[in-house]
């Protein structure tokens, strides 16, 4: 049977491919629906393998949106990043090895557009790869945090500065959030919208079809993707036949392999989001309970660090359900939990996350504005613990406004000790680009001070 995943990235590569050459064309959006986004992202990583059926040169550029003035320059950082890593990486046989000799000219800017740095720097570059302009240069542009007023705004820039006939440029929107309408209505004949029709509903049934059909994880992946279709189309009779197929296989195999406990969970935790949707909180948190019974009882069973992520999750989505449900302190105590669960699987990020939300609700429940802020201390020191993306790219900058603008704080964190630790992450002025982040909680800044 032909894997339908690898089906369906063929087809979209022959769409792109397609695209490339039609006349005029600077920018290809990929037009999608909702639950079709990850793959388009997984998209755009297959089409840096080097086996891959199209013939255009890719770039993936994934820097967050910063500001108008400089989101061009920290693009081509990524950018100069990318070919620095390739110039010094090892090459499979047969690959050429030659570096390319090519990094930003940081001066090559025009006043009043922005873009235009990003435009004639990329040119340059283009025309370095391929001089007679006979192979697509592609630079797939993802724009994480980006309004849709800047977005579609340095677009225009950029068609307006002009891009070498052979460049391409890549985004991609989907039907719930078209973040680069606009640009495609002022632009129609130089931005091309491919719309792909993936079916992933289909994709995943024919994917959870494959193998042995009396093997037991067979049957429990065709019942789950028939439980996913049917909690997308609200048909909540099929939510239940499938739901209770998908248990009773986990169920009968818990004592064979207590692994089998994670797919369960993950059955809960799909039909509490499910409940969630039609607001019968009451009924999630049913759902919930049994998930957090479920990754609780993984901890000693399955391997240490799976199962305390497990529980982590679990107390996350039930926290979340009974913020809904204003039980502001049962939501306390499971994100604290849910962090100290984190903690003994070494998971900074998350253990970040849990305290982040902890701290936004513990106002709510009256918590000690000193025991909270203990906490919110200990998180911030994570820092050592985490890498520059994972640091700058997780909601770790929200903590850290929380914690800023946190009552007493500077009586046991100055502000002096936070930018060292800070600002080789954020620059000597942390504060300005962590407020780039946008709104660091629904909490304004100043309920953090009474």
């Amino acid at each position: 049977m032909n894997n339908p995943i690898q089906k369906r990235f063929d087809e979209l590569v022959l769409k792109w491919s397609i695209a490339t050459q039609i006349p005029k064309v600077n920018i290809i959006r990929i037009h999608a629906q909702h639950d079709e986004q990850s793959f388009i992202n997984d998209f755009f990583e297959y089409m840096l393998a080097l086996d891959t059926e199209q013939d255009d040169l890719v770039f993936l550029l994934e820097t967050p949106w910063s500001t108008l003035a400089s989101f061009s320059s920290t693009l081509l950082d990524e950018l100069y990043d990318t070919i620095t890593l390739w110039n010094t990486a090892e090459k499979p046989d047969g690959l050429s090895t030659e570096k390319i000799p090519w990094e930003p000219d940081k001066k090559a800017v025009q006043k009043g557009n922005h873009a235009a740095l990003f435009a004639n720097n990329i040119n340059t570059l283009a025309n370095l790869l391929v001089p007679d302009k006979n192979t697509v240069v592609s630079f797939i542009i993802k724009m994480p945090f980006a309004s849709k007023q800047n977005a579609n705004r340095w677009l225009k820039q950029l068609l307006e500065k002009g891009l070498e006939s052979h460049i391409r440029i890549g985004i991609a929107d989907t039907d719930s959030y078209p973040l680069f309408a606009k640009i495609a209505a002022w632009y129609p004949t130089e931005v091309y919208t491919m719309h792909p029709n993936l079916d992933i509903d289909g994709a995943v049934e024919e994917m959870a079809a494959m193998g042995n059909p009396n093997a037991p994880e067979v049957g429990y992946r065709k019942h789950l993707a028939k439980l996913m279709t049917a909690v997308k189309n609200r048909d909540e009779k099929m939510v239940d036949t499938s739901a209770k197929k998908c248990l009773e296989i986990a169920s009968d195999n818990l004592q064979k392999d207590a692994n089998w406990l994670g797919q369960i969970i993950l059955v809960y935790t799909t039909l509490y989001n499910d409940q969630i949707g039609y607001k019968d909180y009451p009924k999630a948190l049913f759902f919930a309970n049994k998930a957090v019974e479920a990754g609780k009882l993984s901890i000693g069973r399955i391997e240490p660090a799976t199962a305390y992520r497990l529980y982590g999750q679990t107390l996350l989505g039930r926290g979340a359900i009974a913020s809904l449900l204003k039980k502001h302190e049962d939501a306390c105590n499971d994100y604290l939990t849910a962090a100290k669960s984190y903690e003994k699987c070494n998971d900074a990020i998350m253990q970040c996350e849990s305290t982040r939300l902890f701290a936004e609700k513990a106002m709510d429940a009256g918590w000690d504005k000193k025991a909270v802020l203990h906490q919110l201390v200990a998180a911030f020191y994570l820092i050592d613990q985490m890498t520059p993306e994972s640091c700058t790219q997780s909601t770790y900058p929200w903590l850290i406004k929380i914690l800023y603008y946190w009552n007493g704080r500077k009586k046991v964190l100055s502000d002096e000790e936070m930018k060292e630790k800070l600002a080789p992450y954020f620059g000597e002025n942390f504060m300005e680009k962590i407020h780039q982040y946008g709104k660091a909680s629904s909490v304004k800044e100043t309920a953090y001070q009474h």
